[in-house]
């Protein structure tokens, strides 16, 4: 069977809308996202915690040479990221960090 994230891997989405990706991505699995932010979790606190240890569908924000940007864990063994920036992809930490980025987040849903 295949990933659930698999499908969406082939989808457009604008060049800076990853925050709107993350929000859609999360309605089409049935939680409820994060207010419509355009620069990340740092201003959410209500319903959402920084966690230290991703699981599958906590929210990803970094910062790099683009500014901010989101995904969403799609696995925890190596933390893959689900994340739109043109094309919809999924990338590892480590090519996060070789591409520039860090100050790595993950935020979860409060139960």
């Amino acid at each position: 069977m295949k990933h659930w994230a698999y499908p969406i891997r082939t989808e457009q989405w604008p060049a800076g809308g990853c925050w709107s990706f993350v929000r859609s991505v999360l309605q089409r699995r049935g939680v409820t996202p994060p207010p419509a932010l355009g620069d990340g979790m740092q201003h959410v606190t209500h319903g959402w915690r920084k966690v230290n240890e991703p699981r599958e569908l906590d929210v990803f924000v970094c910062a790099g040479p683009g500014g901010r940007h989101a995904g969403l864990v799609v696995e925890s063994d190596g933390v893959a990221v689900l994340h739109a920036h043109g094309d919809v992809m999924v990338e590892t930490l480590a090519e996060f960090a070789a591409r520039g980025y860090g100050h790595f987040e993950f935020w979860r849903r409060a139960a």
